[in-house]
């Protein structure tokens, strides 16, 4: 497969590195088949993302919702967040050509600003408008949240922290719990008048 050739080349040389040619090569075919079932080696990322990586990203962020929807301890945010570190890791060795991928062309990185949208879509209870709270700013602290976790694992899997799992997933936990803490405006505290006045 076209496609399995390519996330081979992309995993060993970079996404950037890697031509048309490589992968046609790699795969055992010429550069004119290739063209038949691909415009380019951004068309096998995109579709990548769209048949595989989002529905799954978005199952991952809709169990999420149903945590915060109900009273939740720190362990069930916890234990989300364990699965979450483990869906990266079983994908470890893409995740460093699929950050590269979204950094270097346009495509992709359009592709995933989808993605980030799709995944707030799939978690209404912090960014749906709700009485009270900043719809947007609420938005946006679920955003930063799903990036650093996404770029804690590009760094987690290639063995940059000489911590156990148990204690990145405490810190994890912690950087969460007060991340989502999304509160109403803080209105001005009138006290009340002394009835001795």
């Amino acid at each position: 497969m076209l496609r399995d050739a390519a996330f081979e080349l992309f995993a060993v040389q970079g996404y950037l590195r890697t031509t048309v040619d490589d992968i046609a090569r790699y795969g055992g075919v010429s550069r004119a088949t290739f063209y038949l079932h691909y415009s380019g080696k951004s068309q096998i990322v995109h579709e990548f993302y769209e048949g595989e990586w989002m529905p799954r990203v978005q199952a991952l962020y809709g169990d999420l919702n149903k945590v915060l929807a109900a009273p939740y301890t720190p362990q069930d945010l916890r234990s989300w967040i364990d699965g979450a570190v483990r869906f990266h890791e079983e994908r470890g060795r893409w995740l460093p050509f699929l950050e590269e991928a979204g950094l270097v062309d346009p495509e992709i990185r359009q592709v995933r600003m989808e993605l980030m949208r799709r995944c707030a879509e799939a978690v209404p209870i912090l960014t749906h408008p709700r009485e009270g709270f900043d719809a947007e700013a609420a938005r946006f602290r679920f955003e930063i949240l799903m990036i650093q976790l996404h770029r804690f694992a590009v760094y987690w899997v290639s063995g940059h922290w000489n911590l156990t799992r148990d204690q990145i997933l405490g810190v994890l936990t912690d950087v969460w719990a007060q991340g989502l803490a999304v509160h109403p405006p803080q209105r001005p505290v009138v006290e009340p008048k002394s009835r001795l006045q």
